[in-house]
This record gives C-alpha cells, structure tokens and sequence, in this order.
C-alpha cells in the first residue's frame, strides 16, 4: 500500500476511505540553548497539567516576569 501512495502520490487515508484525514499542523522549532530548553520544558510541563489553578498561575507569573516583552508582543499581534 505505501509503495502505491507514494508512486502516484495520494495518502494512504484517501486511498482507503477516498476521503482525506486533516490533521493538525505544528510549528516545530529547534531550541539549541539548554538554558531555553529547560524553561520551555518547565513551562510546557506546567501548561499541560490538569490542574485549571496551576495553569492559571503559569500564565499569570509568565506575563508578570515578562511584562514588556508581552506587551510589545500584543502589540505586534494587533496591528499585523
């Protein structure tokens, strides 16, 4: 089967179903600082919880550490 979709260039879920699977498409960045890497792994490790309250606070000590910069960052969202 993958040899098929490959050859004439159609996914394996259309050639099954005849219809075609949307799936979500992520931005992937490498992150080469390790200082980086462990902030975003705190923040990504406390953003996935369960717990509403914590996740609540993450954003809350997020925007207060980095007042200016989510300002300015707000800021570019709206006008672009």
């Amino acid at each position: 089967m993958k040899a098929i979709n490959q050859k004439f260039d159609y996914s394996i879920d259309w050639i099954l179903t005849g219809k075609e699977q949307d799936l979500p498409t992520q931005k992937v960045e490498a992150v080469f600082d390790p200082d980086l890497k462990a902030m975003i792994d705190v923040l990504k490790e406390l953003m996935d919880s369960d717990d509403p309250d914590l996740r609540g606070w993450a954003k809350i000590q997020f925007k207060e550490a980095f007042k200016q910069h989510c300002a300015t960052y707000d800021e570019k969202k709206i006008h672009a």
